[in-house]
């Protein structure tokens, strides 16, 4: 049997320790791990996806931070959302304030959620704890939140 979790994705160092330390204080049940960048995390997919072990589990959720400028992270959606495996895979993609257009565009592609970046992070576990019932609820487990 896999743990499940959720993947954190392109959270610069700072966000990294407030999140794990938040989360330490929260009730969430799925605990976080964290790549540097979506490449990183599409090569952890397709280890997973290979692996006939459950050596490398799938995560239940992935919250994607989409910093900086790279593009890369769209075609990444895509590719995540043609992979059978990851189709119930819940996506919370995270960006800059004030524009609309990233909201559309994370929804055209798959994102579950799209939250604008906030250094309040309890918005965050609040909105993490909602994706978690979710995801808990989409796969027949019963919730303690």
């Amino acid at each position: 049997m896999s743990i499940e979790y959720i993947l954190v994705v392109d959270f610069d160092e700072t966000e990294k320790k407030s999140l794990h330390s938040a989360w330490f204080r929260s009730d969430l049940l799925l605990p976080p791990r964290f790549v540097h960048d979506i490449s990183e995390a599409i090569d952890y997919f397709k280890m997973s996806l290979i692996s006939k072990l459950d050596l490398i589990p799938l995560p239940g959720i992935m919250v994607l931070g989409l910093n900086g400028h790279d593009a890369g992270w769209q075609e990444a959606m895509r590719w995540v959302r043609r992979q059978p495996a990851l189709r119930k895979l819940l996506i919370l993609a995270r960006s800059e304030v004030g524009n609309p257009e990233t909201a559309k565009l994370c929804c055209s592609l798959g994102a579950d959620y799209w939250v604008p970046k906030s250094d309040d992070l309890s918005e965050m576990l609040r909105l993490l704890r909602g994706v978690q019932n979710c995801w808990l609820q989409s796969h027949g487990t019963s919730s303690r939140i």
